[in-house]
């Protein structure tokens, strides 16, 4: 697996640790991409700080386990249009029922495990 980005698209990062974010931003950073980022640790955020964008070609990378024990990442994928590419990155990427849940949703699962040698390739 890997994440083809377009050079000047929007990346949204949904992780309740910012060492995440961090790496996120470094994997980024080596790939070449200069499109926007943004960062958001809850899900109160992220529906506030996306609420009237336009999500048409934005890439979600979403943890499973957030802070809130009401909703979890792919609780909120499921909110986000099928327009946006959807990444569910978890490290409860064997459990069979994420599996599932990610098939019925075409959410694509990426192993937190990998984030270090996941090929991220800007276009």
């Amino acid at each position: 697996p890997r994440i083809k980005l377009a050079q000047g698209s929007t990346v949204v990062i949904v992780d309740d640790q910012s060492m995440i974010h961090q790496l996120w931003k470094l994997r980024l950073d080596d790939a070449g991409f200069t499109g926007k980022i943004l960062f958001f640790q809850n899900a109160r955020d992220l529906r506030s700080g996306i609420g009237g964008m336009s999500i048409d070609g934005v890439h979600f990378l979403m943890d499973y386990d957030l802070l809130d024990p009401q909703v979890n990442g792919i609780d909120l994928l499921k909110e986000i249009p099928a327009a946006a590419s959807r990444y569910l990155v978890t490290g409860h990427f064997d459990d069979p029922n994420v599996r599932a849940a990610c098939e019925r949703e075409r959410l694509a699962l990426i192993p937190k495990t990998s984030l270090h040698s996941l090929p991220v390739v800007v276009v």
